[in-house]
Protein backbone atom coordinates (compact mmCIF):
# COMPACT_ATOMS: atom_id res chain seq x y z
CA UNK A 1 0.00 0.00 0.00
CA UNK A 2 1.32 3.82 -0.83
CA UNK A 3 0.26 6.45 1.61
CA UNK A 4 0.49 9.86 0.28
CA UNK A 5 1.50 12.37 3.06
CA UNK A 6 1.98 16.64 2.93
CA UNK A 7 3.27 18.93 5.51
CA UNK A 8 2.94 22.56 5.50
CA UNK A 9 6.12 23.53 5.83
CA UNK A 10 9.83 22.50 5.82
CA UNK A 11 10.10 21.53 8.94
CA UNK A 12 6.27 20.58 9.48
CA UNK A 13 5.17 16.72 10.88
CA UNK A 14 4.00 15.19 7.65
CA UNK A 15 0.40 14.16 7.89
CA UNK A 16 -1.05 11.08 6.08
CA UNK A 17 -3.84 12.21 3.25
CA UNK A 18 -4.43 9.09 1.03
CA UNK A 19 -3.60 5.28 0.34
CA UNK A 20 -3.39 3.25 -2.69
CA UNK A 21 -3.09 -0.20 -3.14
CA UNK A 22 -0.80 -1.34 -5.67
CA UNK A 23 -3.10 -3.13 -8.00
CA UNK A 24 -4.31 -2.23 -11.20
CA UNK A 25 -7.32 -0.41 -11.44
CA UNK A 26 -9.65 -0.26 -15.23
CA UNK A 27 -12.25 3.07 -15.87
CA UNK A 28 -14.83 1.07 -14.57
CA UNK A 29 -13.29 0.92 -11.10
CA UNK A 30 -13.13 4.46 -11.13
CA UNK A 31 -16.30 4.82 -12.53
CA UNK A 32 -17.72 3.39 -9.67
CA UNK A 33 -15.28 4.61 -6.88
CA UNK A 34 -16.63 8.44 -8.52
CA UNK A 35 -20.20 7.61 -8.62
CA UNK A 36 -20.51 8.04 -3.87
CA UNK A 37 -18.30 10.82 -3.75
CA UNK A 38 -20.26 12.77 -6.72
CA UNK A 39 -23.79 11.65 -6.16
CA UNK A 40 -24.33 11.16 -2.61
CA UNK A 41 -26.21 14.03 -0.40
CA UNK A 42 -23.71 13.00 2.17
CA UNK A 43 -20.48 13.83 0.16
CA UNK A 44 -18.90 17.32 0.84
CA UNK A 45 -18.33 17.44 -2.83
CA UNK A 46 -22.02 17.54 -3.65
CA UNK A 47 -22.34 20.59 -0.87
CA UNK A 48 -19.94 22.80 -1.98
CA UNK A 49 -17.68 23.88 -5.07
CA UNK A 50 -13.98 22.33 -4.56
CA UNK A 51 -10.98 22.77 -7.06
CA UNK A 52 -7.13 22.70 -6.43
CA UNK A 53 -4.17 23.96 -8.40
CA UNK A 54 -0.91 22.95 -7.56
CA UNK A 55 2.44 25.55 -7.65
CA UNK A 56 5.08 23.71 -9.43
CA UNK A 57 8.90 25.01 -9.31
CA UNK A 58 9.81 26.07 -12.46
CA UNK A 59 11.48 23.14 -13.86
CA UNK A 60 8.45 21.01 -12.34
CA UNK A 61 10.14 19.04 -9.64
CA UNK A 62 8.67 20.55 -6.76
CA UNK A 63 5.34 21.45 -5.53
CA UNK A 64 5.66 25.00 -4.02
CA UNK A 65 2.25 25.09 -3.10
CA UNK A 66 -1.38 25.85 -4.04
CA UNK A 67 -4.46 27.28 -5.14
CA UNK A 68 -7.58 26.25 -3.85
CA UNK A 69 -10.95 27.41 -4.12
CA UNK A 70 -13.80 25.96 -1.91
CA UNK A 71 -17.12 26.83 -1.59
CA UNK A 72 -16.99 30.62 -1.65
CA UNK A 73 -13.06 31.44 -0.77
CA UNK A 74 -10.26 31.42 -2.78
CA UNK A 75 -6.81 30.71 -0.83
CA UNK A 76 -3.52 30.39 -1.90
CA UNK A 77 -0.66 28.71 -0.06
CA UNK A 78 2.73 29.32 -0.78
CA UNK A 79 5.43 26.95 1.31
CA UNK A 80 2.85 26.56 4.24
CA UNK A 81 2.21 30.22 4.46
CA UNK A 82 -1.46 30.98 3.49
CA UNK A 83 -3.22 33.74 2.53
CA UNK A 84 -7.02 34.32 1.37
CA UNK A 85 -7.45 36.00 -1.65
CA UNK A 86 -11.13 36.15 -2.17
CA UNK A 87 -14.45 35.84 -0.71
CA UNK A 88 -17.34 35.60 -3.04
CA UNK A 89 -20.57 36.53 -3.10
CA UNK A 90 -21.92 35.36 -6.28
CA UNK A 91 -21.46 33.04 -8.89
CA UNK A 92 -20.23 35.20 -11.34
CA UNK A 93 -16.98 36.45 -9.80
CA UNK A 94 -16.51 33.19 -8.65
CA UNK A 95 -16.82 32.06 -12.01
CA UNK A 96 -14.29 34.99 -13.10
CA UNK A 97 -11.57 33.43 -10.32
CA UNK A 98 -11.75 29.93 -11.84
CA UNK A 99 -10.60 31.07 -14.82
CA UNK A 100 -8.08 34.00 -13.76
CA UNK A 101 -6.56 31.80 -10.97
CA UNK A 102 -6.91 27.86 -11.60
CA UNK A 103 -6.98 28.11 -15.57
CA UNK A 104 -10.80 26.47 -15.54
CA UNK A 105 -13.18 27.86 -18.41
CA UNK A 106 -16.56 27.04 -18.23
CA UNK A 107 -19.18 26.79 -20.72
CA UNK A 108 -22.17 28.71 -20.88
CA UNK A 109 -24.01 25.41 -19.90
CA UNK A 110 -21.47 24.55 -17.46
CA UNK A 111 -22.12 27.93 -15.86
CA UNK A 112 -25.92 27.78 -15.72
CA UNK A 113 -25.65 23.72 -14.05
CA UNK A 114 -25.11 25.05 -10.61
CA UNK A 115 -28.55 26.73 -10.29
CA UNK A 116 -30.28 24.83 -7.89
CA UNK A 117 -27.88 23.17 -6.31
CA UNK A 118 -26.88 23.53 -2.67
CA UNK A 119 -22.95 24.98 -3.64
CA UNK A 120 -25.00 28.08 -5.56
CA UNK A 121 -24.38 31.56 -4.81
CA UNK A 122 -26.63 33.99 -5.43
CA UNK A 123 -26.47 35.20 -9.38
CA UNK A 124 -24.59 38.28 -10.16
Amino acid sequence: MWIYEWRNSDDGEFRPCYCFQGGEFLPADYEVMNLGTSQSRTSWFTQAVVCVKWMLSEDGEEVLGDWTLFGKTLKKKVRGEVETVAEFGNERDRVEALERFLGVRLSEEERNGIRGMVSALPPA
